[in-house]
């Protein structure tokens, strides 16, 4: 019961990919809209589960921006989730995020609860041309069940004249076993579950 619910709070805390990572710029609003999450055996292959999110980023301050995420997919098991996290930028590569991955939930394995959970992320970023970026970053997530880390790797390419192409691979959970659950996750000698991540974010 214990590792069903601190899987549960991992998959909340990390199916959408990570966008604050370069500053958005004050007064300025972006939206995204991301598709996949960790990997899991079906059949005899392996496929990333389709955890649907939608988010959106406002530039508060030209060093500062606030985001929040929807977890669509969540909702068919009967768990609404979500996060919402400040970014404060430090110098030209460091950013720190901070705040709260949210969890309700109504399944009878897990039972009626909500929780917020307190999380941080520290990510580096660098500019590829006018309007891409690479980054990579470790987010860290406290349980009931204990912390959850998770690291990751992306880039957001802008392809396009009004949007951004995102791509993220995941580890989540990085520092828990794999193996004591119901799902088969790719793993890293059954630690975490390996993820891929794809979706756009649009400036306005």
């Amino acid at each position: 019961m214990k590792a069903i619910i601190v899987w549960l709070m991992g998959a909340v805390a990390g199916c959408a990919a990570h966008t604050a990572n370069l500053p958005l710029g004050e007064g300025k609003t972006a939206y995204d809209v991301t598709l996949g999450g960790p990997v899991i055996a079906v059949f005899g292959a392996n496929i990333p589960t389709p955890q649907l999110n939608l988010g959106i980023r406002h530039g508060l301050r030209p060093d500062l921006d606030l985001s929040g995420h929807v977890y669509l997919t969540a909702m068919l098991y009967r768990v609404v989730a979500g996060d919402i996290e400040a970014t404060s930028y430090i110098g030209k590569h460091l950013a720190f995020g901070y705040g709260s991955a949210l969890f309700a939930s109504s399944r009878p394995a897990v039972g009626r609860r909500a929780m917020a959970l307190p999380e941080a992320t520290l990510s580096s970023a660098w500019e590829v041309g006018a309007r891409s970026n690479v980054y990579f970053g470790e987010q860290l997530v406290l349980t009931t069940g204990g912390p959850l880390a998770s690291s990751f790797l992306g880039s957001s390419l802008g392809l396009f004249d009004k949007a951004n192409l995102l791509a993220e691979a995941r580890w989540t959970a990085s520092n828990r076993k794999s193996d004591d659950v119901a799902v088969t996750y790719a793993s890293v000698k059954k630690y975490g579950a390996l993820g891929l991540i794809l979706g756009v974010e649009v400036p306005r």
